[in-house]
């Protein structure tokens, strides 16, 4: 009998086969992994956005459900009478203010005073807050949000309804944007 000669190995078909189909699989798992890195990074950047427009609508809804139109003059006649002059500056504080993108105010302080004037408005895309620290019109101004596109203010009656839209630019091009609104009664 002849002895047969078994050689373990691959064939040329086999090479040519395993050379073509690794790429596509190792492909195939790169954008697998891809696919599943995007997603990630969406849901951590809408979470970034999320909790800056929830941050942002807090910090001004609760200082406007402390704000008044009245403010110091408690008997309406726009004129600083005795006992009115909360602050001892000399003047009245209703500095009671509203356009379509900002919002002036004052607020009732811890002892039963009113602030120096507030104001939230839009400049570009940042949100701030100026307030007077003086009587002598001294202001202050502070950047409370960034990457604002929108900040609106409507009043009805009472009622004060605050817009506000942030988006952020992720890499390649991507905008996550969310927007959110909030109502809230004034004191008086």
């Amino acid at each position: 009998m002849a002895a047969t000669n078994s050689q373990a190995g691959m064939t040329l078909v086999e090479v040519v086969i395993v050379v073509l189909v690794t790429p596509i699989l190792l492909g195939a798992a790169f954008m697998a992994m891809r696919g599943s890195s995007n997603a990630h990074e969406q849901a951590s950047s809408m979470a970034v956005v999320t909790e800056k427009l929830r941050t942002t609508l807090r910090r001004v809804s609760d200082e406007l459900r402390l704000s008044s139109v009245d403010a110091e003059d408690v008997n309406t006649n726009s004129a600083l009478d005795a006992g009115e002059d909360l602050n001892n500056n000399g003047r009245l504080e209703s500095d009671w203010a509203i356009s379509t993108s900002s919002v002036t105010f004052n607020r009732m302080l811890p002892n039963g005073t009113y602030s120096l004037p507030i104001t939230y408005r839009l400049n570009g895309t940042n949100l701030e807050r100026e307030w007077m620290t003086d009587a002598s019109g001294t202001r202050m101004t502070s950047v409370i949000a960034t990457s604002v596109t929108s900040f609106t203010v409507l009043m009805a009656a009472s009622k004060i309804t605050i817009g506000i839209t942030v988006s952020v630019n992720r890499p390649g091009g991507v905008v996550d944007t969310e927007s959110s609104s909030v109502s809230v009664l004034q004191r008086n």
